[in-house]
């Protein structure tokens, strides 16, 4: 009977006996994979940063958005209101989506964003408002950070472009 096997081989007696890893060779491995896990984790620790602060930062734009639309479609006004400390903002005029009695919020400290509002300075104002036509009442800014990394989202007045930079 011929038995294959990558795992087994003949002995020089003829008989057939199983190869396995030493303890030194899985002791070796395992100190190299430990290595690597260490050289890669803070990389991986500032991509995930950066990562939470563009996705912030692409919420609040599209947002943005959204009250400029949606105040073209009313043809009425519809301001972003953004609050401190509590790193939320509020689009008045539009319901939750979850909770259609609820007003929009959005908080930027819980999953999935986790990040913090720098500022929000819309020519001294926290909010924007979009007049009927869909055009900001003033031009500014709102900055958003997650550990080293920041994004800025900016309203431009004469156009109404909402940018990511």
């Amino acid at each position: 009977m011929r038995r294959s096997s990558i795992l087994t081989q003949r002995n020089p007696r003829g008989q057939w006996s199983r190869r396995a890893f030493t303890l030194v060779e899985v002791i070796i491995t395992m100190l190299v994979i430990g290595i690597l896990a260490a050289a890669a984790a803070p990389r991986c620790v500032n991509s995930l940063a950066q990562r939470k602060a563009y996705a912030a930062a692409q919420r609040i734009a599209a947002d943005l958005e959204l009250a400029r639309r949606t105040a073209r479609m009313a043809s009425a006004s519809r301001a972003v209101s953004f609050v401190f400390g509590d790193e939320t903002y509020a689009v008045e005029g539009i319901q939750d989506l979850d909770r259609a009695a609820n007003g929009y919020t959005v908080s930027l400290k819980d999953a999935p964003y986790g990040v913090d509002l720098v500022s929000a300075d819309f020519e001294g104002s926290p909010q924007v408002v979009f007049n009927g036509y869909g055009v900001p009442g003033a031009s500014g800014t709102a900055v958003v950070a997650s550990g080293n990394f920041t994004n800025t989202v900016r309203v431009d007045k004469t156009t109404g472009k909402v940018t990511i930079e």
